[in-house]
């Protein structure tokens, strides 16, 4: 009985951040989004995702030095604010909506 009690602790303790990330799949807009596209060759690797989001966000100018895709669809984009530290931010990588940090976990 102990044992199960601990592990359910160890897995909620573990799970518990990855909840607080920003939505980006949809279901929060209204209306119709539709998109096409050509593709010749393969798919992005992850350092030419990265570099791409990074051009695009400063083209809506939001200076990024790292731009991650998250499990949920958001950039997770790092920077440097006027102080020199460091600030993380999540955008919707179609609209450049900034979403905020879901701290209050179930």
């Amino acid at each position: 009985m102990v044992r199960r009690i601990l592990a359910a602790a160890v897995l909620a303790f573990v799970a518990t951040p990855a909840l607080a990330d920003p939505n980006c799949l949809g279901g929060g807009s209204s209306g119709l989004h539709f998109s096409y596209g050509v593709r010749i060759g393969d798919d992005f690797t992850e350092a030419e995702q990265m570099q791409f989001d990074k051009m695009r966000l400063r083209q809506q100018g939001i200076d990024a030095d790292t731009a991650e895709r998250t499990w949920l669809g958001c950039l997770k984009v790092t920077s440097r604010d006027a102080n020199g530290s460091w600030t993380t931010d999540y955008y919707d990588p179609d609209t450049f909506e900034q979403k905020p940090l879901n701290l209050k976990l179930p």
